[in-house]
């Protein structure tokens, strides 16, 4: 199997990824909002599979997980930053739009994605947090945990990348796995937090393995357009 015919059996495995990852995250979405609806001890609001968060809500709010959660968020927007400067670099230098590498510029359609659904559910309100954290604020839009999307899309996002970017495969290598772990820390502190339902967190982590098949297609689709453009 040469390289054209391995991009093509990719492409067609990850659009029917794609497609699965969908419906997954729209039933679950359907069934937080629609299955087991209750009041779940002082929360503001009911919410779905209120038997399943019930058991999570029991564990409380703890500050420590929340301002870790933060600070691994914040990380993650760091992370990001630097390939807006790459893409950024790639434009001053080379001078031209076409001086930018093809994956910055998905990289930068993956970002503008998770934006658009993190403003939409901010406006399409599932359920809310389980506690009130700011009074002036009031109950605030909880489904899917932003925080959970922001650091598996841009942590996964820069592993997929790094050995592009980090020539010495050693550092390359160990780079990838920081990622990954910081990607598991920020969402296991997010639950433990307990400013989100573990429906939150399972919804954010539906949401970003959607999204995140979305770009390794489009990442594939590049790879393979670049074999067909090259036997022309």
């Amino acid at each position: 199997m040469n390289k054209k015919q391995f991009a093509s059996k990719e492409l067609k495995n990850n659009i029917i990824i794609s497609v699965l990852m969908t419906l997954c995250f729209i039933l679950f979405t359907y069934l937080v909002g629609h299955l087991d609806v209750a009041k779940v001890g002082d929360a503001p609001e009911a919410v779905g599979f209120a038997g399943v968060n019930k058991v999570f809500y029991m564990l409380g709010y703890h500050k420590l997980f929340y301002v870790l959660s933060e600070i691994f968020g914040f990380a993650a927007i760091l992370v990001a930053v630097f390939f807006v400067f790459v893409g950024g670099y790639q434009l001053f230098t080379g001078r031209s739009l076409k001086a930018v590498d093809g994956e910055i510029y998905i990289l930068g359609g993956f970002y503008a994605l998770v934006l658009f659904f993190y403003v939409l559910f901010e406006k399409v309100i599932i359920n809310y947090r389980p506690y009130i954290l700011d009074e002036a604020e009031g109950p605030e839009a909880s489904y899917p945990s932003s925080h959970t999307v922001l650091a598996m899309c841009v942590f996964m996002s820069a592993a997929v990348l790094t050995h592009k970017y980090i020539k010495v495969e050693r550092i390359a290598y160990i780079t990838k796995i920081v990622l990954i772990a910081m990607m598991v820390a920020t969402v296991l502190f997010r639950l433990l937090s307990g400013v989100h339902w573990f429906t939150d967190i399972v919804g954010g982590m539906l949401l970003s393995t959607m999204l995140f098949s979305y770009f390794t297609l489009a990442l594939i689709y590049y790879k393979y357009y670049r074999f067909q453009k090259a036997d022309r």
